[in-house]
């Protein structure tokens, strides 16, 4: 209706849908309204106060009758209702006025029916946009409009009722667009108002194609940029292309089993999964660990060979194995090529460094360099951290600034930090020294030390990215600090009890910086409510917790999955936001002492009790091609007998 009726006797201004750009400061400022900084500059906006309660963002579904109703609230959504729950929480306590016709307090925004809470809000929101059909086939069309306004064509802008005053368009009010050649090849000869008026001329950008606004006087052009800071503007399109659709959930599914490199990620595949097992690697010795580290180093003339698959024994030999995860060209689950001097006494790779006595030997002492190149290894009598080149099977340095035994170590994402946790009740940040992308060992001092426990620390995790360093102990607190200034920032108490000892034996951060803790009470002797997992938002908000019925070894977070293994012999997949289980557990029958998920999310590594390596992956794809394992990848000359390919199924039925 607004461009049907608008007309402007002076003939000055062009006929738009949009009067302000979807995006400004103030509709920014609207939602953000309980969230400092943005209180601020919204107080100063409106001239040293709040704006007029019923104007605030009070509630979802009242914003999005308006937004249907009122067509000159064009506001859209920001970013943030994607990812920040806390902005629709008033954790702040601002007096935001009272609603005048129900004299209702504002206060929390007021959500959806469907919405149990903001973080579930915010999560449900993210899926739709993410798993949705229909939005993902409108994108590719309205991603033009949405970004630039449209494809720089007048009658498709009016046509998507998308035409913004000229304002809003790239260039107009700064000035900073040149005029063009009115001759030239590009010449909106369609424009349906005249260019000889005085404060107009031809505009014969490509990317736009309308009649450029030219202000009279120097006061007018002032005026004009004042209007456009505050309204803003739309960004300028510079490659006149339409934007590719967005393949469905299904085409994108088949797309990557067609391609010959990719693997099957077992998280899209959870009823199909299946195990297999791996013998021979420490036959009747626990498996401590088993990892295919993720940025191993490979040159072109070595792509599709085997990567190494690292594996660490209770007797603490270690193994550097061959790995390849199921592809189009193979027709076995994967491929396994053990390494051979694991069982040979003259050639076995150990660590001849004692650990501590009465200490438990588990995953959490033994870190792998993102490369394949070092072990990082802790627990050991006088209170070190030793490094250990897997190449030449030595080590390489001692670490010594803990004063106490060092029970837990962790590396982050980048690779570029190590965290420990000493029975002294500190923790360690440590630089690990690289010489262009191969790291060389530790820096000889820690890069921080973080105090603030009061009993031993059990288990520490670490994110560079979100510069947040967390750790767990027996005093039944979960501490965060800061990775680069070392500074401390909340303490988390998981639910229990307060007659009752809790523990934190493990924990592991996700990459949005949410926090699952693993807690137990030590006092009891049943496993009825001794166990439990617990999620903390990143900045510290508890959001639920689920008891458990086995004794958790080892954790890992995946995506939007929390990956487990229990000494009652259950490996578990859980949804990381509700904390319940995505399947039935399978059962390994034998207690599980480390967990891992591969690179490419393709398959699930399980040490067992037994020396047994269990690999999880999805079930073989109908339309894979029978026949013998192809070699032709990496050029083996190796024998057929060395090579595990997933042909012998584990029974996950039985339990023990």
């Amino acid at each position: 209706m607004r461009y049907e009726n608008f007309e402007d006797p002076m003939g000055t201004i062009d006929k738009f849908h949009y009067g302000t750009h979807y995006s400004n400061s103030a509709g920014v400022m609207h939602y953000l309204i309980r969230v400092e900084p943005f209180t601020t500059l919204h107080i100063q906006l409106q001239s040293g106060k709040f704006d007029c309660a019923d104007r605030q963002f009070h509630s979802i579904p009242a914003t999005w009758q308006a937004l249907m109703d009122n067509p000159y609230d064009v506001k859209e959504l920001i970013p943030e209702f994607f990812y920040f729950p806390e902005f629709l929480e008033n954790q702040n306590q601002f007096n935001l006025g009272r609603l005048q016709v129900s004299k209702e307090l504002v206060n929390d925004t007021i959500l959806p029916k469907w919405a149990k809470s903001a973080e579930d809000f915010i999560y449900k929101h993210r899926k739709a946009l993410s798993l949705c059909e229909f939005l993902s086939s409108l994108t590719g069309s309205q991603l033009p409009f949405v970004m630039y306004g449209g494809w720089g064509q007048w009658p498709s802008s009016t046509g998507a009722l998308y035409w913004q005053a000229d304002l809003i368009l790239c260039g107009e009010a700064d000035g900073s667009s040149s005029v063009s050649d009115p001759e030239g090849p590009w010449s909106p000869s369609w424009d349906p108002v005249s260019p000889t008026s005085s404060r107009r001329n031809l505009s014969l950008d490509k990317n736009r194609c309308h009649t450029k606004y030219q202000p009279h006087t120097i006061h007018q052009k002032q005026d004009d940029q004042q209007r456009g800071h505050e309204h803003q503007q739309r960004r300028e399109d510079r490659t006149g292309e339409p934007h590719p659709p967005r393949l469905s959930a299904e085409e994108a599914i088949q797309k990557q089993s067609k391609t010959d490199t990719s693997a099957l990620n077992l998280f899209q595949h959870l009823p199909e999964l299946k195990s297999f097992f791996i013998e021979g690697i420490s036959d009747g010795i626990p498996l401590l660990k088993a990892i295919v580290p993720k940025n191993q180093s490979r040159s072109f003339m070595s792509q599709g060979s085997p990567e190494l698959l690292v594996t660490v024994s209770m007797n603490y030999v270690i193994g550097t194995h061959g790995w390849l995860p199921y592809d189009r060209n193979i027709s076995n689950y994967f491929t396994f090529i053990k390494d051979q001097t694991v069982t040979n006494p003259k050639t076995q790779r150990s660590m001849n460094s004692p650990f501590a006595p009465g200490l438990e030997v588990t995953s959490k002492l033994f870190v792998v360099s993102h490369d394949a190149k070092l072990l990082f290894t802790a627990g050991h009598w006088d209170n070190s951290i030793q490094v250990m080149s897997l190449t030449r099977g030595k080590i390489i340095s001692h670490n010594i600034r803990h004063m106490d035994i060092v029970t837990c170590l962790a590396t982050d994402y980048c690779g570029i930090h190590l965290i420990s946790g000493s029975r002294d009740t500190t923790c360690m940040i440590w630089q690990i020294i690289n010489q262009g992308s191969t790291p060389l060992g530790l820096a000889s001092k820690p890069f921080q030390i973080l105090y603030g426990h009061t009993d031993e620390v059990l288990s520490v995790g670490i994110s560079t990215e979100l510069d947040m360093a967390v750790s767990g102990s027996r005093d039944g607190t979960v501490i965060i600090h800061t990775i680069q200034k070392g500074q401390y920032m909340r303490t988390l108490r998981p639910p229990c009890e307060s007659c009752l000892f809790l523990t934190i034996p493990n924990l592991a951060i996700s990459w949005e910086g949410h926090i699952v803790i693993y807690s137990s009470i030590e006092e009891k002797t049943t496993l009825k409510d001794k166990n439990a997992l617990h999620l903390f938002s990143i900045n510290g908000k508890y959001l639920g917790s689920q008891d458990l019925k086995e004794q958790i070894s080892d954790i890992c977070v995946i995506g939007e999955h929390i990956v487990t293994g229990s000494l009652q012999g259950f490996l578990s997949i859980r949804d990381l936001h509700s904390l319940n289980l995505s399947i039935t557990p399978l059962a390994m029958r034998l207690p599980i002492h480390c967990v891992c998920v591969t690179k490419e999310y393709s398959h699930i590594l399980v040490g067992l009790e037994d020396g047994k390596l269990i690999v999880v992956g999805v079930g073989k794809p109908a339309e894979m091609r029978s026949g013998q394992l192809s070699r032709k990848l990496w050029g083996s000359s190796k024998r057929l007998s060395q090579i595990s390919a997933g042909e012998t199924e584990y029974n996950t039925q039985e339990s023990k």
